[in-house]
C-alpha cells in the first residue's frame, strides 16, 4: 500500500511539473506561407506588453468588411490555418493569423497570461492596419478561450468559438479522472466564468463526435452568454475540420460575422 501511494504521488508530481509540456504543444516555425497559396500577405513580428517578439500574419481581403483574427489550438503553427483563412479572404473578411509566443518563430515561452497578451498584440496591430473595420476574433479550442479573453480586454466586434471548453481544470479532470488535475494544474483558461461578461455577439460551433473536448462543454457557455449568441452544430471528431467541412457551414459563420459587424 505505502508503494501505491508513493506510485500515486511520483505520477502527480510528474504531471504538475510536465504540464506545460503537454498543454502547449509547440511547434517548428512555418515550412509554407500564404504566397505558397497564391495570397498576398503582410509578414509581421509584434512586440507584446511584456516585451515578447511574436509572429503573425496579415492576409488582407479585397474591399475588406472586417477583419478575422485567428487563434488556433495548442498545437501546430499558422502554416496550417492558411486553408481556414483563405476561405475568409475570398469571403471579404482580413485575417490575422496569430503565432503564439514559443510557436513557429515567434519568441518567449508560453502562459496562459502570454498567450491573453499575444491576442491583444494582434488586435491593436489589426486595428492600425484597418482603422475604420470591425474586428471579430475566431478561436479553435484552447484558443476559444484566448478568444474570449480578447474580447473583455479590446474591442471585438464579435467572437465566434469552435470546440473550445468551459475551464482547463474541467476538461484536464475529465481526461484524467484517476488524478487529482484540479488541483494540480496551474492553467486556468476559464473561459465559463467570463461569459457573463461578454457584450458583443458570440457564435459557438461545436460537434458532438468530438471526443477530445466533449460536446457538453457547449451549453454552459451558452446559458452563461448574456450577449446575442448562435450555436452551430457541426459533425467530425476534434481534428476533422469542423465547419469547414460544409459549404452550408462556413456561409453560416460568415453570415453571422456579418450580421455582427
Amino acid at each position: 500500500m505505502v508503494a501505491l501511494v508513493a506510485c500515486y504521488g511520483a505520477i502527480c508530481l510528474l504531471m504538475f511539473c510536465l504540464q506545460g509540456r503537454l498543454l502547449y504543444v509547440t511547434s517548428v516555425p512555418p515550412a509554407w506561407s500564404p504566397a505558397q497559396y497564391g495570397l498576398s500577405f503582410e509578414d509581421w513580428m509584434l512586440t507584446t506588453e511584456d516585451g515578447i517578439t511574436i509572429n503573425a500574419w496579415y492576409l488582407p481581403a479585397r474591399q475588406a468588411r472586417g477583419v478575422l483574427i485567428v487563434c488556433h489550438g495548442n498545437a501546430g503553427n499558422i502554416g496550417y490555418e492558411i486553408p481556414f483563412a483563405r476561405m475568409f479572404v475570398d469571403r471579404g473578411w482580413s485575417c490575422v493569423l496569430l503565432e503564439y509566443r514559443g510557436y513557429g518563430r515567434s519568441g518567449g515561452s508560453p502562459s496562459e497570461q502570454g498567450t491573453y497578451l499575444d491576442a491583444v498584440a494582434a488586435f491593436d496591430a489589426a486595428r492600425k492596419a484597418a482603422p475604420e473595420l470591425p474586428i471579430a476574433v475566431f478561436g479553435s479550442s484552447l484558443g476559444g478561450a484566448i478568444a474570449i479573453e480578447l474580447a473583455l480586454r479590446r474591442k471585438v466586434a464579435a467572437v465566434i468559438t469552435e470546440a473550445t471548453f468551459t475551464s482547463l481544470p474541467k476538461l484536464a479532470q475529465e481526461m484524467y479522472r484517476w488524478l487529482p488535475v484540479r488541483w494540480l494544474t496551474r492553467f486556468r483558461y476559464d473561459s465559463l466564468s467570463k461569459m457573463g461578461r461578454l457584450t458583443v455577439p458570440y457564435l459557438n460551433i461545436h460537434s458532438p463526435g468530438d471526443r477530445l473536448v466533449p460536446y457538453r462543454h457547449s451549453a454552459p457557455l451558452l446559458a452563461a452568454c448574456r450577449s446575442r449568441k448562435e450555436h452551430l452544430r457541426t459533425e467530425g471528431g476534434h481534428n476533422d475540420g469542423g465547419f469547414q467541412q460544409n459549404p452550408e457551414w462556413v456561409d453560416a459563420v460568415v453570415r453571422f460575422l456579418e450580421g455582427a459587424g
